[in-house]
C-alpha cells in the first residue's frame, strides 16, 4: 500500500485513549503470531502510560495521507541527549509500507543534538528486530535472559528475553581503538551484528546473504578472522586468507606469498576516523609477520571512500574486473621484509 504525505503530529490529551488502543492491537498481532491467542493484552494500559507520562516523554501519532496510522514515543534528555525510544508502531494494516523507516527518519532529523538512541524489543519480534538492525541503523548490545535479567523485565509473553539495541549518532574525535586480534567464536554475535549494520549504507555492495553465517564460521574455524576492539567492543574486522580467490587475475606484480583481504568493515558510528586505515595497517603487520610478501583486495569502483583509505594505505590499483556481479578495481600492496626470526 502506497502512502505519501507522512508526517508526525504531537499527540494531544483527547488523542491518548485511541492511541492506546492502537498500540496495544499492534503488539496483540506480533504475538498472537509468535504465541497463538492470549488471554491477556500484550502491553498493559499502564506500561503505555507510564511511558506517555514519564518527564521527558514527547509523544506523536504517525499520520499518512491524514489518517492515523501509528505512533511514536520518545524519551529526550536534554542534559546528556542519550535519548531512547520508548514505543513506534504502526497499524498492522499499513505495514511493508515503509512508513516505519520514514518515521524514524524524522525522529532523527527532528533530534540532531542526540549523541545515541536506545531501544528494546522482545525476541520474538523478529519484524522489528530486522528494523532497527537492518534498516536503521542500531546494533544489539544486550540480551536480557533468565541468566542476565532486565531490571525492568516486562510482563509479556517472552519478557524475560529482550534485545537492547543503541545507535551512536555523533562521532566526536573518538579514541583510536586499542586492540587488535584474530576473532574467536564468542565473537561471532558481535561480527554478525557489525556486518549487519553495513549492509544497506551508502556505496555498500553486501546483500542479506552475503556475507553470511557461513563466511563467519569458516573464518572463524581458519582463524582468519581479525578484529579492530575499543575495549570490549568489536570496532572493526577483515578478513585475510592465503587461498586467493584472486589468482586468476593476470595483472599482479606479485603471484607468491600473497595473502587477500576481503570484507573490511567499520561500524557506522566509528567511521569516518581513519580507523580502516588503522584495521588494514593492523592486518597488514599481522600478515608481514607470518611472511606474506603482499595483499590484494577488490574494492567496488563506486565506493570512493573505501578507495580513498586504499590509496592513502599504500594500495596501488592494477586494474579492474568484473566479479561477483559487481565491477571492482583490484589493488596490490607489497609487504616489507619480516624482521622476525
Amino acid at each position: 500500500m502506497a502512502l505519501k504525505n507522512i508526517e508526525l503530529r504531537r499527540l494531544q490529551d483527547d488523542e491518548r485513549e485511541a492511541f492506546i488502543k492502537m498500540n496495544q492491537f499492534a503488539f496483540r498481532i506480533a504475538a498472537v503470531e509468535e504465541f497463538g491467542p492470549q488471554d491477556e493484552e500484550i502491553i498493559q494500559r499502564e506500561d503505555i502510560l507510564e511511558s506517555l507520562d514519564a518527564p521527558n516523554a514527547e509523544a506523536f501519532n504517525i499520520v499518512a495521507d491524514g489518517k492515523v496510522v501509528g505512533g511514536v514515543v520518545v524519551q529526550i534528555d536534554h542534559e546528556t541527549w542519550h535519548n531512547s525510544l520508548d514505543l513506534l508502531f504502526v497499524d498492522p494494516e499499513y505495514h511493508s509500507a515503509g512508513i516505519g523507516g520514514a518515521v524514524w527518519k524524522m525522529i532523527e532529523a527532528k533530534y540532531p543534538q542526540t549523541v545515541v538512541w536506545e531501544t528494546h524489543t522482545p525476541y520474538f519480534e523478529t519484524r522489528n528486530i530486522h528494523f532497527y538492525v537492518n534498516k536503521c541503523g542500531f546494533h544489539i548490545v544486550e540480551f536480557f535472559n533468565p541468566k542476565h535479567p532486565d531490571p525492568h523485565e516486562a510482563d509479556t509473553p517472552g519478557g524475560e528475553l529482550f534485545l537492547r539495541f543503541e545507535k551512536e549518532m555523533k562521532r566526536g574525535n573518538r579514541p583510536s581503538p586499542s586492540g587488535f586480534r584474530p576473532a574467536v567464536a564468542k565473537d561471532r554475535g558481535a561480527i554478525q551484528a557489525l556486518y549487519a549494520s553495513v549492509k544497506g549504507t551508502a556505496f555498500c555492495v553486501w546483500n542479506d546473504e552475503y556475507p553470511g553465517d557461513d563466511d563467519i564460521d569458516m573464518d572463524l574455524a581458519n582463524g582468519n578472522l581479525l578484529v579492530l576492539t575499543n575495549g570490549a567492543e568489536i570496532v572493526g574486522a577483515l578478513s585475510v586468507s592465503d587461498e586467493n580467490e584472486l589468482d586468476m587475475l593476470t595483472i599482479w606484480n606479485v603471484r607468491d606469498g600473497v595473502a587477500e583481504i576481503a570484507r573490511v568493515c567499520i561500524l557506522p558510528a566509528w567511521q569516518g576516523n581513519g580507523f580502516a586505515g588503522l584495521l588494514l595497517k593492523r592486518a597488514e603487520a599481522w600478515l608481514t609477520a607470518k611472511g606474506f610478501k603482499a595483499v590484494h583486495l577488490l574494492v567496488e569502483r563506486r565506493h570512493l571512500p573505501a578507495i580513498k583509505t586504499y590509496l592513502n594505505a599504500g594500495y596501488e590499483i592494477m586494474g579492474r574486473c568484473s566479479m561477483y556481479g559487481h565491477e571492482y578495481y583490484a589493488c596490490e600492496k607489497i609487504l616489507p621484509v619480516s624482521t622476525e626470526t
